[in-house]
């Protein structure tokens, strides 16, 4: 806890302590002789440690608890898995992970202990907090959880309206935009995705793309005109309208001055001065869907036609490879970047000058953009064109490309068009109808806000489909603000995954389950509220 003082837990109910920076170390009473994981303390007096052993066919957990600063140790918790971890923000509020995904939580010290949402059955071996509200779990299999509100993982924002999103853009974690068709066709957010609010109607049909390069300075574009804002989004003005058949799809900035805007059979603009004049380029090439930029010099151009390069700011442009439809692409530096077309997903290593084919979904799903963070993590988002009534499709790589897996296939009537990380695990999905999905923990179980009215009664819905192989859909809604549990339980009444325990607002909801890991058979979903509980039976078919 201090440069002096410190504990250490190991092997046979092992725990030593030094006062004097580790020059010697001190044994403490032993209580127990089963493995300890983890200890931690809160304070130089209060500490806790944490293991678990195997008997027969069960696993078995418990906590040791300690106010005299380790020299006597009691047994406080047990419980039914082995615990690995233990972090406490205060002497009363701490976590606990362990053995098939559990997380628990306590708010009195280590009095009593409260099951939490960790959405994965992989082993946690790690837990941290930052604060009171966020924190991180990792473990087997490279599992990595985060929350920001003891628990929430993927959610689907209600963004209050049926905007079809185009864009979506952040300039911190709290703050953000969307841009889209529609009355109006802008929107921000300053919670994070919480809640978003209405900022205009800009004078256009509809805005593909919005970009800030701070809180407060952005720019927008749509149909054959650019907009940019001083004031967070609140006013805009017209900055240049382009001549008939000049459409704006995609707008970007490195830095305050510096940006670019393209569109339609080639177009490219270009500013140096923050938008006060745009500069007509030449060297578009086909249908430019995409522009990125990783410095002042260095960007490309990626479209419907062949992917065009500058490396001195746009005042040339070279024509790279061979014809392609791409909808999107992303560089990470000079070197490295992909592109989605259709199906299909393509890197380079030598900034665009080669492409090699990475991933062939081999479906009807659509690609239409991708992101990556760092070399290793990236996701793409689209739609599925094969007519049913699942319209989106999430995939994300932690390998740099070399493998992609559907994350949480979403069972939604729209397509996602625009994906925005602003690390890791903070980031922002966009599409149709309104849809704006956020995670908090790079990708996990999502909740997905169907509607702001207030339903007249709790109902939980029959799952669709049913049966199912490996996903289904369950709507349920709550009539006020109030803790909401949902769990799936085998035919045995065994405890299989929560799906949701956290407080909801009124309104209707949706929430994915995944099988994947279970065996084919019956189970049952259980939704519990303030005053309400009810129970429905479904069918997993492998």
């Amino acid at each position: 806890i201090d440069s002096l003082r410190g504990w250490i837990a190991g092997a046979n109910g092992t725990i030593i302590k030094t006062t004097n920076g580790g020059v010697n170390w001190d044994s403490c009473t032993k209580v127990t002789t089963y493995e300890l994981n983890s200890i931690h303390f809160s304070d130089s007096q209060n500490g806790w440690a944490v293991g678990g052993y195997i008997s027969g066919p069960y696993t078995h957990g418990f906590v040791l608890k300690t106010s005299n600063g380790g020299i006597n140790w009691n047994v406080q918790h047990t419980g039914y898995s082995i615990f690995n971890s233990v972090f406490f923000t205060d002497s009363q509020n701490g976590y606990i992970a362990g053995t098939g995904g559990n997380i628990i939580k306590t708010t009195n010290g280590g009095i009593s202990w409260v099951q939490q949402t960790s959405t994965t059955i992989e082993h946690l071996y790690s837990i941290y907090f930052t604060d009171s509200s966020t924190g991180w779990c990792a473990g087997k299999d490279g599992t990595t959880l985060k929350t920001t509100n003891r628990g929430l993982n993927w959610v689907s924002i209600s963004s209050g309206t049926s905007l079809l999103v185009y864009s979506i853009h952040f300039a911190n974690p709290q703050t953000g935009w969307i841009a889209g068709s529609g009355i109006p066709n802008l929107y921000k957010t300053t919670n994070g995705g919480t809640n978003w609010d209405s900022l205009a109607n800009l004078p256009t049909n509809g805005l593909n793309s919005v970009y800030f390069t701070d809180a407060q300075t952005g720019w927008a574009v749509g149909d054959q005109k650019i907009f940019k804002t001083t004031n967070g989004g609140y006013n805009w003005d017209t900055q240049l309208i382009t001549p008939s058949s000049q459409f704006l799809d995609k707008v970007y900035f490195v830095n305050n001055q510096t940006g670019w805007t393209v569109g339609m059979i080639g177009i490219i603009w270009h500013t140096s001065n923050g938008g006060a004049n745009w500069n007509y380029q030449t060297g578009g090439n086909g249908y430019p869907k995409d522009v990125q930029f990783i410095n002042p010099q260095t960007g490309w151009i990626t479209g419907y036609g062949s992917l065009v390069k500058t490396t001195n700011g746009g005042i040339n442009w070279v024509i790279l490879g061979s014809y392609h439809q791409y909808s999107g692409s992303y560089f990470i530096n000079s070197e490295t970047g992909w592109a989605v077309e259709h199906k299909l997903i393509y890197k380079t290593t030598d900034g665009g000058e080669n492409w090699h084919l990475q991933f062939n979904i081999n479906s009807a799903y659509n690609l239409l953009d991708i992101r990556f963070v760092d070399s290793q993590t990236g996701w793409a988002v689209g739609e599925n064109s094969s007519g049913s009534n699942n319209n989106s499709i999430i995939f994300n790589t932690t390998n740099s490309g070399l493998n992609w897996i559907v994350q949480n296939n979403i069972i939604s009537p729209y397509p996602l068009n625009s994906i925005f990380f602003i690390d890791s695990q903070t980031g922002w999905v966009a599409g149709s109808n309104g849809t704006i999905l956020k995670t908090t923990n790079g990708g996990y179980t999502l909740i997905t806000k169907q509607n702001v009215t207030i339903p007249e009664e709790c109902i939980l819905s029959q799952n669709y489909p049913n049966p199912f192989n490996p996903r289904t859909a369950i709507g349920f809604q709550v009539t006020g603000n109030s803790i909401v549990v949902i769990k799936v339980y085998d035919v045995m009444g065994r405890e299989v995954q929560t799906l949701v325990n956290e407080r909801l607002q009124a309104g209707s909801y949706e929430v994915t389950f995944d099988g994947s890991e279970l065996n084919s058979g019956v189970y049952f979903y259980r939704l519990t509220a303030e005053g309400y509980s009810e129970t429905k039976r479904m069918i997993l078919i492998k």
